[in-house]
């Protein structure tokens, strides 16, 4: 009788123990297992979604939580870029104006924090010789009406336009545009 309790009281420990590893996982890796969700395929996000988020619903209700966004690159396509250079200067500044026309979109089922954009300008033998970088409330267009949370994230599946005129370096000839996470666009 003594081995029998002492097996169950073992075999109850050891699933007590397994159920609080996969709490604690839970709990702190929560903004983690969003991401992997958010990245699965279609097929199995939404169930996916549904189990985790009754599972954290719950784990939240006993302990403080902190949603973050995402930072990720591979969330972001750059569906359209193109630099207008316009060759005519201004007299003032010895530089020509340029308007960058961009086009992105959040590939992901998730917010996202926006990103900034480098726009690396080139000579006519593709040099670097400058960079502008773009933050986010350069970039995101001012009639967007976007409210103080969504202009630190971008909606699931959401795609903005922009157009920005610049002021560019007088032998600008070409461009390239990525993306980046400064420290500026990271909410504090």
């Amino acid at each position: 009788m003594v081995k029998a309790s002492s097996r169950w009281l073992k075999i109850s420990t050891a699933l007590l123990l397994v159920f609080l590893v996969f709490a604690q996982i839970s709990y702190l890796g929560r903004n983690t297992i969003h991401h992997i969700i958010a990245k699965a395929p279609p097929s199995i996000q939404e169930p996916a979604r549904l189990a985790f988020s009754t599972i954290d619903r719950a784990i939240c209700q006993l302990l403080p939580c902190h949603d973050e966004a995402l930072r990720d690159f591979s969330a972001w396509s750059i569906e359209f870029a193109h630099l207008e250079i316009d060759a005519s200067k201004d007299k003032e500044t010895s530089s020509v104006t340029g308007l960058l026309k961009l086009q992105i979109r959040n590939q992901l089922n998730n917010p996202v924090i926006w990103p900034s954009v480098i726009l690396s300008i080139t000579d006519i033998n593709d040099a670097l010789i400058g960079e502008i970088l773009l933050e986010p409330q350069d970039w995101l267009p001012k009639d967007a009406n976007l409210s103080a949370l969504e202009e630190v994230r971008a909606s699931p599946l959401q795609e903005v336009a922009s157009n920005l005129p610049l002021s560019l370096p007088e032998s600008a000839a070409g461009y390239r545009v990525r993306l980046s996470y400064s420290p500026k666009t990271l909410p504090h």
